[in-house]
């Protein structure tokens, strides 16, 4: 094991904001207010000289104002109203396509392997006896590679819900960057597909108080991603070093890079960079999502580095212990001017 476990500590439930419209209704009191004093300022001079002339004269003169002041404000406040009802329509539309957006991505990216599961199955059980031994070990181990790319999609959704709904617990424990980092390694060999691997650590590099599984979440989404993005023959660089009293690693791709016009989105949920250099990468778009999403869980810090087209490199900061924020600020907003 990579970690002791030493303690539970429950993720901090998501602020609720405070009430938006108490603001706004002060703004159109206010509004109101100037409107009815620049009514009385413009009558202002009239009703002296009227209240000179004849005190009855002053109530009949101010009930124009009154009415103005009331009229403005009814007027006011149904416009504001008016807006918050398109606001909240405009919410619940863009709230109801990503649901459709989620919708079609995952019954897409499911389907797939399922499909390809079931055509292996069916033409094993048509053809048991025409197989030989070598082709029914091939489908048998691509019906496998299958299941595995399925399994991770179901974990990736399921990891997705976990982090939006802050029910998920931080299991705090003394960790070894360096044996988690090869515990995702010898999990992805099998996988790696010709792709080799060049780890890196000081000797000497310090452990951290974190959450051992989340840790191994972010790891193994960030080399998996650079195993899918990089050429067969090419390799995955992983090193590591202390950085602001905490461990800094970097993961890195001899891959083709990623576009300008998609760097500032790489983090966004259910995104994937499309070109005709991607085309065959699949996918749910939630990887880099669910990294990003998992490390300001654990107060650590993720970013693009840099990327061209000699590769692509990831930075993941974490702090030795939870609540460190780094002497010189947040890594991530410098190195993404560099990545632009």
């Amino acid at each position: 094991m990579a970690c002791r476990e030493i303690a539970q500590v429950s993720h901090p439930a998501r602020r609720r904001g405070s009430d938006a419209s108490a603001p706004t209704s002060r703004a159109v009191r206010g509004s109101v207010g100037a409107v009815a004093a620049a009514v009385l300022l413009a009558l202002s001079p009239i009703l002296v000289f009227i209240g000179d002339r004849s005190a009855w004269l002053v109530p009949i003169l101010l009930v124009p104002a009154v009415a103005a002041y009331r009229g403005t404000s009814t007027s006011l406040e149904r416009s504001r109203q008016v807006r918050r009802l398109e606001e909240a329509l405009e919410q619940e539309q863009e709230r109801s396509r990503v649901k459709d957006d989620f919708v079609a991505v995952v019954a897409h990216e499911l389907r797939t392997p399922l499909t390809s599961i079931q055509g292996y199955v069916k033409t094993l059980l048509r053809l048991e006896h025409e197989l030989s031994e070598e082709q029914r070990r091939s489908f048998l181990e691509a019906s496998d590679r299958q299941s595995d790319r399925l399994r991770r999609m179901i974990d990736q959704l399921l990891a997705v819900a976990r982090l939006e709904s802050h029910v998920e617990p931080l299991t705090l424990s003394i960790c070894s960057l360096s044996e988690v980092t090869e515990q995702v390694v010898d999990e992805l060999r099998t996988s790696a597909q010709g792709r080799s691997f060049d780890l890196r650590f000081p000797a000497r590099l310090p452990l951290v108080h974190s959450d051992e599984a989340r840790v191994h979440r972010v790891l193994s989404n960030l080399i998996g991603n650079a195993l899918k993005y990089s050429p067969e023959g090419t390799r995955v660089s992983i090193r590591a070093e202390e950085r602001d009293r905490g461990v800094l690693l970097h993961v890195e791709d001899e891959g083709r890079g990623i576009p300008p016009e998609a760097r500032d989105r790489i983090f966004d949920r259910f995104y994937q960079v499309d070109s005709s250099d991607t085309l065959s990468v699949s996918g749910t778009g939630l990887g880099l999502y669910i990294c990003r999403q998992t490390t300001d869980a654990l107060g650590g810090e993720l970013w693009l580095e840099r990327t061209g087209p000699g590769g692509t490199v990831f930075a993941f900061w974490l702090p030795e212990r939870p609540g460190h924020v780094p002497s010189n600020g947040r890594h991530h907003e410098r190195a993404s001017e560099l990545a632009r």
